[in-house]
């Protein structure tokens, strides 16, 4: 007699935490846990799961996926951590896995040997852009404005500057950044300023927001944007193609101001 339950599919997470762990657990995944060796991960460990120490920097780390990780058979390789994204992008290229490649990563290392030595005023009004790609359609997701009389450093709030023309230049000008990147999928996060009402990109990451960035986004959209990355490469967690196609509003038009 056979079962028709179907096996539950395994999620790689490279250098996760509990808060990262648990949502990924929420997309009904058994988690492949990979950490730097020293890394703490008995906090958050769950009995079924598999933990692995690796040094995904090393030389080493193409056999482990092939010897290790590919006997797994694992849906999907992500990560929400920047210094492990090209570990990511190896591990899909050499499985075969949708998500992060390494066109992309070639690329953005390409612009940022370009770029190494951008300045970034800090009198100039500072925001952070957070998109979604699904299939090369980039959405805005959400803009918040760091603000620079908080008492708090990384204090945010709603983009109350800016014009729905700003938003709709923004998003076309990020667009065109992140084709030349050739992302077709995932997040990213964009910092920039405004100078004489010019917008000046500052950075590009392949990654959400920080969490208290994504949490003022996700208080005004509604949409958990760590979910989404985690889940997009397996088709959830994230927004369909013709959902990806229409860009959201700016969190003033949200709140109604």
């Amino acid at each position: 007699m056979t079962s028709d339950t179907a096996p539950t599919p395994r999620l790689v997470v490279i250098g996760g935490d509990p808060a990262l762990a648990a949502s990924a657990r929420s997309l009904g995944c058994s988690l492949v846990n990979l950490q730097l060796p020293g890394s703490p991960v008995e906090e958050y460990l769950a009995p079924d799961e598999n933990y692995y120490s690796i040094d995904w920097h090393g030389a080493s780390f193409k056999r482990f996926v092939d010897a290790v990780i590919r006997p797994l058979n694992p849906v999907a390789v992500v990560s929400l951590g920047e210094d492990s994204l090209t570990a990511v992008a190896a591990a899909n290229d050499l499985l075969g896995l949708p998500g992060l490649q390494l066109t992309t990563i070639n690329a953005f290392d390409a612009l940022y040997s370009a770029h190494d030595s951008m300045a970034v005023s800090q009198d100039d009004a500072r925001f952070t852009a957070a998109m979604f790609t699904v299939e090369g359609t980039h959405r805005m997701i959400g803009i918040v404005e760091h603000d620079p009389d908080a008492r708090t450093p990384g204090q945010v709030s709603l983009p109350v500057s800016l014009t729905d023309e700003h938003v709709d230049a923004l998003t076309k000008q990020i667009s065109t950044l992140l084709n030349g990147l050739k992302l077709q999928d995932g997040p990213s996060t964009t910092e920039f300023r405004v100078d004489l009402n010019q917008t000046v990109v500052t950075r590009v990451r392949l990654v959400p927001p920080a969490r208290d960035l994504c949490a003022v986004i996700h208080a005004e959209t509604g949409i958990d944007l760590e979910r989404w990355a985690l889940g997009w490469p397996m088709g959830l967690g994230g927004p369909a193609v013709d959902e990806a196609a229409t860009t959201t509003p700016d969190a003033n038009e949200e709140a109604g101001q």
